[in-house]
């Protein structure tokens, strides 16, 4: 038996339009890979677009996609991630699903005790079972699984494997200490294969005899993940061996500059003298340090950028979040990518007064962000978004 596992694509998710291109190759290439491994079946593990309405041109090139695979006879199995899902209940899966394109594996329901009671999918090729918890806003995931009922799970016969989108407590990647988790203490037992997906690290271990496996993104999907990551990967499982397969993308060259005591145009200057190899490469340039005087503002960017460019960068994405000047720091707004900017906002503002403060935060800024659509009038879109802030405000008070 042999199968794919991807997590955490973002298809379109790149606001940044040259990086957004090559996250969908990503995606491209990788079905095409796991058509040219002869895998028996896929599965995605949450977040295959960025949000739970995305762009048409983003579903077009997932729904042509997942059109290659169907017409291999190779099954799609999926469940809904925390950017995906949507609180109001509506989400582009569905119309995957009902597309014939995909299964969604979290299926089940309620019984009288309160219990989840889930109900498997079987692979018809190979008779594997497949059972999945959704990933939610703020990592609401939790209470699912606090109320799954796993006895049921555990005696299912044969072959089986249970699909995640949530960050294990025990399995904490460095920088997510502080985020909350859920305990391998409320997931079901005695699978052959965890298929993880949320946290964008590569991860496969024995834990503990759980054979648990997060794939990494398909695509990094911020200019920190570029720095660690530098590639995007998924893993084929062989015999229940996990196997990292490396998404082929552009070269990524980290730049670090220190321009303390250099005045504002000294740093473009000094810059401007760098002998690094950029040809064809994702430039990925962080500066940082205090300006002997003058303002960070000051810093011409656009000769900084014309150099790499003239070089034959084929992308810069600048980082000046640590570069500082004679502006008032309580006032000081950091450049570089908005989404390194968010996140350092919210992790520098968080007091985590209530539960889940830092996800509920970046939600907010998710549902604010949203884009119109295709023929969808004003009135609509403004109720869209009200509702998508009202969703999120109502799970802060369940």
């Amino acid at each position: 038996m042999k199968f794919a596992h991807i997590a955490d694509c973002h298809v379109g998710g790149w606001r940044d339009e040259c990086m957004r291109v090559l996250g969908e190759e990503s995606f491209v290439w990788t079905i095409k890979k796991c058509i040219e491994e002869s895998v028996d079946f896929v599965l995605c593990c949450g977040d295959l677009l960025n949000t739970a309405i995305p762009p048409v041109e983003s579903l077009k090139i997932v729904f042509e996609s997942l059109k290659l695979l169907k017409d291999k006879n190779i099954p799609f199995y999926f469940i809904a991630g925390s950017h995906d899902c949507s609180s109001s209940g509506k989400s582009f899966l569905e119309v995957i699903e009902s597309a014939g394109l995909g299964v969604n594996v979290m299926r089940g329901s309620f019984v009288e005790s309160g219990k989840l009671a889930l109900n498997p999918v079987k692979d018809v090729k190979t008779g594997v079972s497949l059972v999945g918890i959704s990933g939610r806003r703020a990592g609401l995931e939790s209470e699912l699984f606090e109320l799954l009922e796993r006895t049921s799970l555990e005696t299912i016969s044969g072959s089986k494997i249970f699909l995640f989108h949530t960050t294990i407590a025990e399995l904490k990647p460095k920088g997510l200490e502080k985020v909350s988790g859920v305990p391998l203490s409320l997931f079901p037992k005695q699978f052959q294969y965890y298929a993880g997906g949320h946290v964008h690290t590569r991860h496969s271990s024995g834990f503990d005899s759980w054979n648990i496996v997060y794939p990494g993104p398909l695509f990094p999907n911020s200019f920190s993940e570029l720095e660690d990551l530098k590639h995007g990967s998924f893993v084929i499982v062989d015999d229940w061996v996990p196997r990292i397969v490396v998404v082929p993308s552009r070269k990524v060259v980290s730049i670090l500059v220190d321009v303390s005591g250099l005045l504002p145009l000294e740093v473009s200057e000094k810059i401007s003298r760098s002998d690094v190899i950029v040809d064809g490469a994702i430039v990925l340039l962080r500066i940082h340090g205090r300006l002997k005087q003058g303002r960070a503002s000051q810093v011409d960017m656009q000769i900084i950028l014309s150099f790499f460019e003239n070089r034959g960068a084929f992308h810069v994405l600048r980082n000046t979040s640590g570069l500082e000047g004679e502006e008032i720091s309580e006032v000081r707004v950091p450049t570089g990518s908005a989404e390194d900017i968010e996140e350092r906002i919210v992790v520098e503002t968080v007091k985590n007064t209530i539960p889940h403060e830092g996800s509920i935060a970046r939600n907010l800024l998710k549902s604010l962000i949203l884009e119109r659509g295709e023929g969808e009038t004003v009135t609509t879109f403004e109720k869209r978004v009200e509702n998508e802030v009202d969703n999120v405000l109502k799970e802060v008070v369940k």
